[in-house]
């Protein structure tokens, strides 16, 4: 059915690592806003009437965040066993098919008429809308994309009503919409993409004058593997246009077998990446992959400190830009690795992980990389960016599908209170790193009291 699969999805463990340093001046300026600022933000009323998705808006020119990517349209079904049985799918797994062979989803539709979900979806979709839902910045995220003249076209755009997402997309005639469906089974799951080739976005689009402003007004530009996938010629350009007008990068590998669908591209692009967000399988199939040099051990007695230390010895070999590599789920723990702690790592844990209360583990990770992302382009720091990915991912761990629970302004001016009084206190972390929007180093600053560093 497809060659494209991804068999792991509950990952527990989390690393963090910079892979290179330059010679820039440790005492360099950064700006980080004050949180007590954050609570009046929550309350301000973001009315319909604001939401643009016809045409771009951007909020300022040092507020701003592109993400790359071409919307999905998915379904969420809750199936039976049976009818994982009679398609001959494998829960936990990624099936990429053309977008002409609906043959699943059809018989979905027709078997589950009462149990289905219809939302945007896809990686990079939720990630633009969590990370916008939870930026307190109205319109600071952009979506570049595609967009068929089909009526699953009009559909999608419906479902960025609420989103406060600014949308830039090129229209397509003739092309299909691109569809994901995900097929639930008790706690687990399974993905089918139906793309259609044609329906992805071209890199002379990114020279009109409309793109071209927002990308000269933004501070990060944001990829997944599934961009890469459909388009890579266009992320290649963006990645090297990101070096070139001082912005940072950020890719989101998550999908460990897709690497090999993109190996020729991947390493040009990493080349120019500042952010790296990997989980556990997929930094080991990268490894695996490219045959970069590990430890003695055999793979499987490779210990969670060593992955990330092998990544950034490789991407010091090549990248022209300063990395740093972010391998987690978004929901339990993660670690943190600078060259100028001299290959330490710091271990993170996140402060809102509990099991009891658990419901979905489906775009924990999104979820994480949004909140993350919502943080990086207001200027705080890293360790405040862990913090606040974690406890979106905690979030939305406790719904089902990717979405908030509607007590979440409650949630954030308790979050927001809970770094105001004592967040140094009941926090564990390995460093607070200053970041800036330009390719900098990541500069280390004073070590948190009771931080933990191990080599």
């Amino acid at each position: 059915m497809s060659n494209i699969r991804v068999t792991s999805k509950n990952v527990k463990q989390a690393y963090v690592v910079s892979a290179k340093s330059s010679n820039v001046d440790a005492k360099t300026d950064f700006y980080e806003p004050s949180l007590a600022d954050l609570k009046a933000k929550i309350k301000k009323d973001y009315s319909p009437s604001n939401i643009q998705t016809s045409q771009t808006a951007v909020r300022s020119i040092f507020m701003n965040c592109v993400i790359i990517g071409n919307p999905f349209l998915t379904y969420r079904f809750n199936v039976t066993k049976a009818f994982l049985n009679k398609h001959n799918l494998r829960l936990t797994e990624i099936y990429w098919i053309k977008n002409n062979d609906k043959t699943v989803l059809n018989d979905a539709l027709a078997s589950f008429p009462n149990d289905v979900e219809l939302t945007s979806g896809e990686d990079t979709t939720n990630i633009a809308i969590t990370a916008q839902s939870m930026s307190l910045q109205p319109k600071s995220f952009v979506l570049i994309g595609v967009k068929s003249a089909d009526e699953d076209s009009v559909e999608l755009i419906k479902t960025f009503k609420n989103a406060q997402l600014s949308l830039k997309l090129d229209e397509k005639k003739g092309s299909r919409t691109n569809i994901l469906a995900i097929l639930s089974f008790k706690n687990s799951w399974c993905e089918i993409y139906y793309f259609d080739p044609t329906c992805t976005l071209y890199a002379t689009y990114l020279d009109k004058p409309i793109v071209t402003k927002v990308l000269e007004r933004s501070n990060v530009l944001f990829s997944t593997d599934n961009s890469i996938f459909m388009m890579p010629a266009t992320v290649k350009k963006l990645a090297y246009y990101s070096s070139a007008s001082f912005k940072l990068f950020c890719v989101s590998l998550y999908n460990a077998q897709i690497l090999a669908q993109i190996k020729n591209d991947l390493k040009t692009i990493l080349a120019f990446t500042d952010v790296l967000f990997m989980t556990k399988q997929s930094a080991r199939a990268m490894i695996k992959m490219y045959e970069i040099p590990a430890s003695k051990l055999p793979q499987c007695f490779q210990t969670v400190n060593q992955l990330p230390k092998i990544l950034a010895g490789w991407l010091k070999t090549f990248s022209k830009k300063t990395c740093l590599v972010v391998i987690c789920d978004g929901l339990k723990e993660a670690s943190l690795t600078t060259d100028i702690q001299k290959e330490q790592t710091g271990k993170y844990s996140s402060y809102y992980f509990k099991n009891t209360q658990i419901v979905d583990m489906y775009g924990t990770h999104q979820a994480f990389i949004g909140g993350f992302l919502s943080m990086l382009i207001q200027g705080y720091t890293v360790e405040l960016c862990l913090d606040y990915g974690f406890f979106c991912g905690s979030m939305v761990a406790g719904q089902i599908g990717v979405k908030f629970p509607e007590n979440k302004i409650q949630r954030l001016e308790e979050w927001i209170d809970l770094h105001l009084t004592d967040y140094k206190k009941n926090r564990k972390c390995a460093s607070n790193m200053a970041i800036s929007f330009f390719h900098t180093p990541w500069k280390l600053q004073d070590m948190e009291e009771g931080a933990t560093i191990s080599s």
